[in-house]
């Protein structure tokens, strides 16, 4: 074999100094806490490109197939470190479902409490929808199924989460 010859050689052997303890199945004392990093680091990626609420997480953690045993250590540090916040979480999706979705305030409820979010959050991000915002959303419903009878109309209206009271003042305006 010559200097430049590497056919023979392992790759990993010259690439990973513990590579043949690692093959041989001998584990290195780094790697559970290397690995414990890696998935923290992950799930705080995971997190920062948008709100996610814990149980959106802790499913994410299921499907990269993340120990079960680190699923609430990894848990506590988002929330320590501002990742989860269930009332920030609250707050996002009751906006954007209502200026996107065209949501009301019974379906969002329903939503956040099918993510066992905190209660207390649920109600502070539903009190802080705009109102304004909120009324123009189901002006804009009303008027898309003018053409409609008014009893479709209202049911329609009802299941996306509004609520009788609210659609009768906003058509009797």
């Amino acid at each position: 074999m010559s200097l430049y010859d590497t056919t023979s050689m392992d790759e990993s052997a010259w690439l990973e100094p513990d590579a043949e303890r690692r093959s041989a199945g001998i584990p290195d004392e780094t790697d559970a806490a290397e690995s414990a990093d890696q998935w923290l680091n992950k799930a705080a990626r995971y997190c920062a490109q948008a709100e996610h609420a814990e149980q959106e997480v802790r499913r994410k953690m299921a499907q990269w197939q993340v120990p079960s045993a680190l699923h609430n250590t990894i848990i506590a540090y988002l929330r320590a470190n501002g990742y989860i916040d269930d009332l920030r979480y609250c707050r996002a999706l009751a906006h954007d479902k209502v200026a996107y979705n065209g949501w009301g305030r019974q379906k969002i409820r329903a939503a956040l409490n099918a993510l066992r979010l905190d209660e207390q959050a649920i109600e502070q991000a539903l009190n802080d929808i705009d109102q304004n915002t909120y009324n123009r959303q189901l002006q804009r419903l009303i008027a898309q199924r003018e053409a409609e009878p008014a009893d479709k109309t209202l049911r329609f209206l009802m299941q996306r989460g509004f609520t009788y009271e609210e659609i009768k003042r906003i058509i009797s305006q």
